[in-house]
């Protein structure tokens, strides 16, 4: 039962807002938003998972994507986010933080705090 409560299932719920949150500071390709996101919680991310994702956010208009052929070898990918995708994320923010505070809230209640 635990195991059905461990990071994986938050981790992967969290996922779009994640890559949402990466692509805000700066456009990125695949495979470098693989690593940030690998780097910072996300362990164990494949393609085979983050695409999927980039092409459903970019469908429902919160990424967008060019061609950049500035670099040596083959062109690659860029995403960014649009601005309903920076909305969505700072709603997503506010979203996360309340739930963070519901749980501490729950998890403390009737404990004397003095």
């Amino acid at each position: 039962m635990a195991k059905d409560l461990d990071a994986e299932g938050i981790t992967r719920a969290a996922l779009p807002v994640a890559i949402l949150a990466a692509l805000r500071p700066q456009a990125a390709h695949g495979y470098a938003l693989i690593e940030l996101l690998s780097a910072h919680g996300f362990p164990d991310l494949k393609g085979g998972t983050l695409y999927p994702i980039l092409a459903r956010l970019e469908q429902q208009g919160l990424v967008r994507s060019a061609w950049d052929h500035s670099q040596s070898g083959p062109g690659r990918k860029m995403f960014t986010t649009t601005d309903q995708g920076d909305l969505l994320l700072d709603a997503a923010i506010q979203a996360w933080q309340d739930m963070g505070r519901t749980l501490k809230d729950l998890s403390t209640r009737g404990r004397d705090n003095s």
